[in-house]
């Protein structure tokens, strides 16, 4: 019965679309309302009565409502049509390159983009798309030429300042990266990410008070930001200031308590001042979400030692050898099991003895 009334209430919208004129419908593609677009575009589509060059038009616009939508395989089958129809579209092969990205499919993704390039020379957002997309494969150099171009083409294109900057701090380049914040602050002094990726920079040139500054700019733009909230209790923690640093991954934890790194970073807040029982409770979480966390079986190896447990200190020891060294690693970790039952137990023999 439910499907029934769903197959009514389409075919019901879709009687109701093809009594629209064709300029209704056209209006209705280009809603920014993405059901609303697909809705009108489909019409179009099936009303059989659109030229090549306006069809294409019509998957364009049904294909960006799509992708808006996150369903990234229709929003390619729109865009692969719109293209067999009028195979000079520029945005339409910028965009299906946009959604190749977005899938992880960069070698599809750069193809498009440099389709892109060759239709429209002067399209500043498809160099940064493709940049991005370089930067994503690792290749730096290739993703900073394709910035530079792009801000050739608009000086004010804050997102391509951005971007270059991550390259450059991804480069080691703290200098240039924050250079290349300046430039996008300065276009828009309202983007929290840009401020926690300048903090970053200023934290890896240990200009911790600095980052700080950022990191507070941030929360002030955006208060929800768990990112902000973690990168702010590193730098803490960079400072010795372990107190500071536990509220903050407090925040970076509640914001988003699927986040490893955040209750490994509270973790060693809490053992810097003595707090091995918390220490180890937030290791214990670190890898329920990330079982292979090697670092959180090292730290927690060393709380057990400071509590005295050394079978269990023993034993993340050897999870830590483990997953940094393979097979070796293993075999290392058996012989520390084994020196740490042998000494337990013959420390506990020679109590008995003693205590006899």
């Amino acid at each position: 019965m439910r499907v029934l009334l769903m197959l009514m209430t389409l075919l019901g919208g879709s009687v109701a679309l093809s009594r629209q004129s064709p300029q209704e419908n056209w209006k209705q593609c280009r809603s920014d309302d993405p059901e609303r677009r697909i809705e009108g575009c489909s019409a179009l589509i099936q009303s059989s009565q659109e030229s090549d060059i306006n069809l294409a038009e019509a998957l364009y616009d049904r294909g960006l409502a799509y992708r808006h939508r996150g369903n990234y395989e229709d929003a390619i089958k729109d865009f692969d049509q719109a293209l067999r129809l009028n195979p000079s579209f520029a945005d339409a092969f910028y965009e299906r390159g946009s959604a190749y990205s977005h899938l992880r499919n960069y070698v599809r993704a750069i193809q498009d983009y440099d389709q892109t390039i060759r239709l429209n020379p002067d399209m500043a957002k498809a160099y940064y798309g493709r940049g991005w997309t370089y930067m994503q494969l690792g290749d730096n150099d290739r993703a900073i030429r394709d910035y530079d171009q792009s801000l050739r083409i608009n000086p004010n294109y804050v997102d391509a300042y951005y971007s270059r900057g991550l390259t450059h701090a991804h480069m080691g380049n703290y200098d240039r990266a924050i250079r290349d914040y300046d430039h996008a602050l300065q276009n828009n002094p309202n983007y929290a990410d840009v401020f926690i990726t300048r903090g970053n920079a200023y934290g890896l040139k240990r200009d911790y008070d600095r980052a700080i500054q950022d990191f507070d700019q941030a929360l002030r733009l955006n208060p929800s930001s768990a990112d902000a909230f973690y990168n702010r209790a590193r730098v803490y923690e960079y400072k010795g200031d372990f107190d500071h640093a536990i509220p903050d991954y407090d925040q970076a934890v509640r914001l988003k308590p699927t986040d490893a790194d955040a209750f490994f970073g509270r973790g060693f807040a809490y053992s810097h001042n003595g707090d091995y029982d918390r220490a180890i409770q937030d290791y214990d979480q670190a890898l329920r979400i990330n079982p292979s966390y090697s670092a959180a079986f090292y730290n927690r190896s060393k709380a057990y030692v400071h509590k005295g447990d050394y079978l269990r200190a023993a034993a993340d020891r050897g999870h830590f050898l483990g997953l940094r060294f393979g097979i070796l690693g293993i075999t290392i970790r058996l012989c520390i099991l084994i020196v740490a039952i042998a000494f337990a137990f013959g420390f506990r023999f020679k109590r008995f003895r003693t205590n006899s």
